[in-house]
């Protein structure tokens, strides 16, 4: 097993995008992408608590995250969302089936944006494009995030 990459303090240095995947299987997906000192959190599958350890754990503060893009509504993917966004202020971007299976509480649902598959969309310095997947979800999709230099 390798040891986790380790982000240092913004500004980022080159390469201006990178990624920290903090889990992925059946207990919990999450992924912070950044470039430039911006970064976002692609699915929330752990505690509140256990994603904000999950980030020390690769030097990354919590309350440097800006945005929560959901890739669709299965408990190890939005387990999180609701207490993160709501503790740190965050939007949440989500396509409409992924609203309807993902319980959002009132400080969070005006805050969120939605995004459907192949409209790109911009979160800070990102471009990011949805596309459709075949899953077992109402609107899954996947994303590709682009800095401007690098995907």
């Amino acid at each position: 097993m390798q040891a986790p990459l380790i982000f240092e303090d913004s500004p980022v240095p080159s390469p201006p995008l990178r990624a920290a995947v903090l889990g992925s299987g059946s207990g919990g997906n999450a992924v912070v992408v950044e470039s430039g000192g911006f970064r976002v959190l692609i699915d929330a599958g752990f505690s509140c608590k256990e994603l904000e350890r999950r980030m020390r754990l690769v030097a990354i503060d919590p309350s440097t995250i800006s945005a929560v893009l959901l890739t669709h509504e299965h408990e190890d993917h939005i387990k999180g969302v609701d207490r993160f966004a709501r503790k740190h202020h965050l939007p949440v971007y989500l396509t409409a089936g992924t609203m309807l299976g993902t319980v959002l509480g009132d400080e969070v649902v005006p805050r969120t944006v939605r995004i459907e598959s192949g409209r790109p969309f911009e979160v800070g310095p990102f471009a990011v494009e949805a596309f459709s997947i075949p899953h077992d979800a109402r609107e899954p999709v996947q994303f590709v995030v682009t800095d401007g230099v690098f995907r």
